[in-house]
């Protein structure tokens, strides 16, 4: 259980481990520090020069070269025993010359001898092995004391082992109030999460928590709009759905009402109107529900399938699915565009476009009138437009007629008020934009539609002259 607790990524955890390896950095650091500055004083060792001054102020005034020896082989025994308590593996080297007659009347270890060198610090190579010496001089006496450089793995060892201690030292005065400053600071954190937590599904009112520190402040403001989001929508979706069965209930009763007038129909005749109206009821009841599919098929929520596709055979195959209808009364219906228009598109999307702002212009259409297709390219986008010379909208309802089962003055007719509403909803979804102006010759509606052009869109126009559909 401690083991999983440890495990769990937390900020607590981010923290302290995050501590503990600048600690680690720093540690590693010191440790290069210190192994750079000891080989640096290695060829100018301040100690080495203070052991042959104190040596040569022994000899002042000692004249038997013997006595001069034993006084310097004591200080060179004094020195290795030193070393040996101080585990320090290093080899050092003393010589003392007498200056009268050149004669070497001291010198350690063995057979290693320094040559005859000017006073102060110098670099030899003495028996193979590089050593830093340092000599003084008078009258009498030439004294060379010279240490080999320390082993690096010695040194390292050595110089790791006094900061461990430091570290370890310093480690808990760092880390235990880190963790209490994380500790503490997360704690609020966890009463605004538990507050939340006990709220109720349904509750969306704001959050009411005063917070001192100013990221709570902005979390809890950023919560707080999100709620306001999801109030809207599902205000949204509560109206749409009243709306939606407030739509149903009429064509369902007109299919009730049918339904029982086919049931009890005394004569041919009436049992055949009763179907017709039954067939109507049906319908107009079976185009609401695929309205009402459509539109929840197009919520921005829902993952996009693009792919490049010519537009320009899409609103081909749209028209042609109207292209009756609009003979049936008598409307010009006419395409004008390229012959292929490459685009990044969701298919269903466009379609919907298509289909809704076709319909719509024939249904309100006037006997007999036009109905123009327009499809052209602009710098960063391309514009479908659908105009037509009906009765048209006032400018007052021109908004309007964007919300759902809003159908202005046209209630008579058979519509479901959804159409323009998923026109809308769809240029959204391919992150365009829909609007209204005057239709042909200043008469009826002109819907533009503009979508942008994305970089995985590869066009291909070219003008042909306007085509004929009914």
């Amino acid at each position: 259980m401690k083991a999983a607790l440890l495990r769990r990524h937390t900020l607590t955890r981010r923290v302290v481990l995050t501590v503990c390896g600048a600690i680690g950095l720093v540690w590693l650091g010191l440790i290069a520090l210190e192994f750079v500055q000891t080989r640096l004083l290695e060829s100018d060792n301040p100690g080495l020069a203070r052991n042959v001054r104190a040596m040569h102020e022994v000899l002042q005034g000692v004249e038997s070269p013997q006595l001069a020896a034993n006084f310097i082989q004591g200080i060179a025994r004094m020195g290795r025993s030193q070393r040996r308590l101080a585990h320090i593996e290093a080899t050092n080297i003393i010589q003392v010359r007498d200056l009268r007659d050149g004669r070497i009347v001291f010198r350690t270890p063995g057979d290693l001898q320094i040559e005859q060198l000017e006073p102060g610090y110098s670099s030899r190579l003495v028996a193979g092995t590089l050593y830093n010496i340092y000599t003084e001089q008078d009258a009498r006496w030439e004294i060379a004391a010279g240490q080999a450089n320390l082993p690096s793995i010695w040194l390292l060892k050595q110089i790791n082992r006094e900061m461990s201690t430091n570290v370890l030292i310093a480690l808990p005065c760092v880390l235990i109030p880190v963790w209490m400053a994380v500790w503490l600071g997360l704690r609020p954190l966890h009463k605004l999460a538990n507050s939340i937590s006990k709220r109720d599904p349904d509750d969306l009112t704001p959050l009411q928590v005063t917070q001192r520190h100013a990221e709570l402040t902005l979390l809890a403001g950023a919560f707080n709009l999100q709620l306001a989001k999801v109030g809207r929508l599902i205000a949204r979706e509560r109206a749409f759905l009243q709306d939606a069965a407030h739509e149903l209930r009429t064509p369902m009763a007109v299919v009730a009402v049918n339904a029982h007038a086919v049931a009890n129909a005394g004569t041919v005749e009436e049992r055949s109107a009763a179907e017709a109206r039954l067939h109507s009821g049906l319908s107009r009841t079976s185009h609401l529900v695929d309205q009402l599919l459509a539109l929840t098929r197009l919520d921005v929520g829902r993952p996009r399938e693009m792919a490049v596709r010519d537009v320009v055979s899409i609103v081909r195959d749209e028209l042609a699915d109207v292209a009756p209808t609009a003979v049936a009364k008598r409307i010009d219906l006419a395409l004008e565009a390229p012959d292929s228009l490459d685009q990044y598109v969701e298919v269903h999307a466009l379609r919907s476009i298509v289909r809704n702002l076709a319909d719509n212009a024939i249904r309100y259409g006037s006997t007999g009138g036009r109905v123009i297709v327009t499809l052209t390219t602009a710098a960063d986008s391309w514009v479908l437009s659908v105009a037509d010379n009906g009765v048209g909208i006032p400018e007052a309802d021109r908004e309007r007629v964007f919300e759902r089962f809003y159908r202005g003055d046209h209630e008579d007719l058979q519509g479901t008020g959804l159409g323009l509403a998923i026109v809308r909803a769809a240029a959204a979804r391919l992150g365009g934009t829909a609007s209204i102006l005057n239709g042909i010759d200043g008469r009826g509606c002109n819907f533009i539609v503009r979508l942008p052009i994305t970089d995985q869109s590869a066009q291909n126009t070219y003008n042909t002259p306007r085509a004929t559909l009914g």
